[in-house]
């Protein structure tokens, strides 16, 4: 293991760029005032939707911090008695998280985030549609853990939990909730450069 980081360090790759993949999942926290008020008999838990995460960014090796972008759009809704209602979010996320130690191998993470969010809710009553869109920034919280046996690794597993409080948009005065608890199971790590370097 020490080897391999005077390797990557001797071929300035210790520091480097990655990109990452994996499925995601969304949970519900809070329900939705105007839904809630509105259409009572609906139904307003989210089912769980799997959605891709995508993520790039810069990891700091002497730091052991990552600083990156991410991807998620979610769609989803519920439907009942001639109404239906879509909600669509797209979440445009820059993270900055801190390794907090090894654990044999089990490296757990927590930091700050900054969103962009483009969200838009529809609401269908038969033939009435509404429509209401909000885009907005957004702090929350990533924390999480990467399975990394050592400091030079090529690529690596990774998990990750995401949660933005009271993230919501206004449909005529009440709030349509999006502040669902998102989890990514498995994230594939590559990190660009590494593989090159240890041939």
């Amino acid at each position: 293991m020490k080897v391999g980081v005077k390797k990557l360090g001797a071929k300035n790759r210790l520091d480097c760029w990655y990109s990452g993949i994996g499925p995601s999942g969304t949970f519900e926290i809070s329900k939705s005032e105007y839904v809630k008020d509105k259409y009572p008999f609906l139904k307003q838990s989210n089912p769980g939707t799997l959605i891709p995460d995508l993520a790039a960014g810069r990891y700091f090796h002497k730091l052991d911090l990552n600083v990156g972008l991410s991807y998620r759009r979610l769609r989803y809704g519920s439907s009942g008695y001639d109404v239906k209602l879509n909600y669509q979010r797209r979440s445009y996320t820059l993270e900055t998280y801190k390794f907090l130690g090894d654990y044999h191998g089990f490296v757990p993470y927590v930091g700050p985030t900054l969103a962009y969010e483009d969200l838009r809710f529809t609401d269908t009553d038969g033939s009435n549609v509404k429509t209401f869109e909000a885009k907005k920034l957004a702090l929350g919280v990533i924390f999480g853990w990467d399975i990394r046996i050592s400091r030079a690794e090529t690529w690596l597993l990774r998990t990750n939990l995401r949660y933005t409080p009271n993230l919501h948009l206004k449909a005529e005065g009440k709030k349509v909730m999006f502040d669902q608890m998102e989890f990514n199971f498995i994230q594939l790590v590559w990190f660009v450069g590494r593989n090159k370097a240890w041939k």
